[in-house]
C-alpha cells in the first residue's frame, strides 16, 4: 500500500503508510525492514510542505525512530538519545504535553542505561512536574516510577518505595498503565518488578515476592516480547541476589537462558548482554568458573559495545569474585576497578555487595583480618540504607569469618540477630542458607569442651 500511495505521489497517505508498515515490521522483529520503512517516511516528510502538520508528522516519526532504535541499538545507543531529544524539542513546540512526557521518558531511559544518574535524575524531576497533577493516572504516576528507580539506584530504597507506592496506587486498577512511556507493553510490569527488588532490599519479602508474581502474570499474559524479556531481566537480579524461593536451585540458569535466547530470536542485543551476565552468575554459582569467566567476559563485552554502564559495577564484582576462583590478584584487580566505577556513577544500590565479595577475595587470599573489616563495612552500608536483606549476605560471610577464627557464638548472635524479621516471611535461597548456618554454629556451641 505504501509503494502504491508513493508511486502516486499522494505524500500524506504514503507517510502514514509507511509509518505504520514499520510498525508492524517491528513488532515482528524485522528490525531492518522497520528502518528501510522509516527511511522512506523521513524522505516524503522533507519533501512535505512547512506547518504544523508537518511538525506533528515529524514527531511521530522521531519517535518512531527512537522506539525502533531503542531495540535494536539497545537503550544507551546515540541514536536512541538522539531521537528522543528531537522529539521532546518538537513536543514543546507544538506544546504538546502528552508528546512531551513520552519524549522525557524516553531520554530518561537512555541516559539512565548509560549509567548518568545525575542526569536521570533531572530528567525525572522534568517528568514529575509534567505528570504528578495530570488527572489520568495511567500517565500521572510516570514520573514517580522514574524518580523511584533513580533513588534506587543510588541506594536510597525508602524514598524509593515510597515513589512506588503512590505509581502503583495510580496504576493498579489499568491494563497497559504508562504503555506509551516506558519500554515495554505495560508499565505495570517495569513498575512492579522495580517495587518487588526495592521491597526485596527492605526486608519485605513476602511483598516483594508476590509483586513480581503479578509482574510475570501481567508479561505473560500479554505475550509481547520485550516486556517477557524486561520481566525475566528482573527475576535474574533477585535470583542473582539469592531473593528467589529456596530450592529452586536452577531458576536463575533458566532464566538467564531464556533471556538470552528472546534476545538473539527477536534481535536485543541489550538482553543477549544481559543473559551473558547472568548466565556467567549461575554458572559460577554452580562452581563452573571457567564456563562463568566466559560468560561474564562476553556479556561486558556486550554492555561495553552498547555503552550501557548502568549495574556493571556490579556485573564486574561478579566476574572478578569467579576470576578469583584462579587468580586472586586478578580478581582484586577486577574488584577495585568496579569500585572506582562506582564512586564515579553514583549507584549506591550494591555498594555493599560490591564490598562484600571483595572481602571474600580478601579472605581467599589470606587477609583475614583485612576481610572482616570490609565485611563490618560492608554492613555499616547496608544498615545506612535499611537494607536488611542485603545486611544478612554480608552478615552470613562474616559469620563464617568469625567461625573461622574461633568466634562462633559472636557470628551466632549477629546471624540471629539479622536473621530474625525473615523469620516468618517466605524462606528464599539466602534465607536458608543463613538458617543452615545457625543450626550448624548451636550445634557447635552445644559440643562438649574435650579436655587436655
Amino acid at each position: 500500500i505504501a509503494l502504491h500511495l508513493d508511486a502516486a505521489g499522494d505524500v500524506k497517505a504514503a507517510f502514514d503508510a509507511w509509518l505504520k508498515a514499520s510498525r508492524s515490521a517491528t513488532a515482528r522483529s524485522g528490525l531492518a525492514e522497520a528502518r528501510t520503512h522509516l527511511l522512506r517516511a523521513e524522505a516524503l516528510l522533507s519533501v512535505w510542505a512547512e506547518g504544523e502538520d508537518r511538525r506533528s508528522k515529524g514527531l511521530d516519526l522521531q519517535f518512531a525512530f527512537g522506539e525502533l532504535s531503542l531495540i535494536a541499538n539497545g537503550h544507551a545507543a546515540s541514536e536512541t538519545g538522539a531521537a528522543f531529544a528531537r522529539a521532546r524539542d518538537l513536543s514543546i513546540a507544538l506544546d504538546l504535553t502528552s508528546g512531551a512526557i513520552k519524549a522525557t521518558a524516553g531520554l530518561w531511559l537512555h541516559h539512565f542505561v548509560r549509567g548518568e544518574l545525575d542526569r536521570a535524575a533531572d530528567i525525572a524531576k522534568d517528568a514529575l512536574s509534567l505528570t504528578y497533577h495530570l488527572p489520568d493516572p495511567t500517565v500521572s504516576g510516570v514520573g514517580l516510577v522514574l524518580d523511584g528507580v533513580v533513588d534506587y539506584h543510588r541506594g536510597d530504597f525508602t524514598a524509593a518505595a515510597q515513589s512506588f507506592q503512590r505509581a502503583w496506587e495510580r496504576f493498579r486498577n489499568h491494563d497497559e498503565a504508562g504503555q506509551d512511556h516506558f519500554d515495554v507493553q505495560d508499565g505495570r510490569v517495569s513498575l512492579l518488578n522495580c517495587f518487588a527488588e526495592t521491597l526485596m532490599c527492605l526486608g519485605e519479602i513476602d511483598r516483594a515476592v508476590a509483586l513480581q508474581r503479578e509482574a510475570s502474570l501481567i508479561a505473560e499474559a500479554f505475550g509481547e516480547p520485550y516486556t517477557h524479556a524486561h520481566n525475566l531481566g528482573s527475576r535474574c537480579y533477585v535470583a542473582s541476589f539469592e531473593g528467589g524461593s529456596s530450592g529452586n536451585d536452577t531458576a536463575l540458569e533458566e532464566d538467564a537462558g531464556r533471556l538470552r535466547k528472546l534476545g538473539e530470536t527477536y534481535g536485543f542485543p541489550f538482553y543477549i548482554a544481559l543473559g551473558d551476565v547472568f548466565y556467567g552468575r549461575a554458572m559460577a554459582r554452580q562452581g563452573r568458573v571457567s564456563e562463568a569467566v566466559t560468560r561474564f567476559e562476553q556479556g561486558l563485552a556486550g554492555h561495553r559495545e552498547l555503552g550501557a554502564a548502568l549495574d556493571v559495577p556490579l556485573f564486574m564484582a561478579w566476574y572478578g569474585e569467579a576470576l578469583g576462583h584462579t587468580d586472586i590478584a586478578g580478581g582484586l584487580q577486577v574488584l577495585d576497578d568496579a569500585l572506582v566505577l562506582q564512586a564515579k556513577n553514583g549507584q549506591g544500590w550494591t555498594d555493599s555487595e560490591l564490598l562484600r565479595i571483595r572481602a571474600g577475595l580478601l579472605a581467599s587470599a589470606g587477609q583475614a583480618r583485612e576481610a572482616g573489616t570490609v565485611l563490618r563495612s560492608a554492613m555499616r552500608v547496608a544498615t545506612r540504607q535499611s537494607a536488611p536483606f542485603l545486611a544478612l549476605r554480608c552478615g552470613l560471610d562474616l559469620a563464617e569469618r568469625l567461625r573461622e577464627t574461633d568466634k562462633p557464638g559472636e557470628g551466632r548472635a549477629l546471624l540471629t540477630r539479622l536473621y530474625a524479621p525473615f523469620a516468618n516471611q517466605t524462606e528464599t535461597v539466602l534465607t536458608a542458607r543463613v538458617r543452615a548456618s545457625l543450626d550448624s554454629l548451636r550445634a557447635i556451641a552445644n559440643q562438649p569442651m574435650v579436655e587436655a
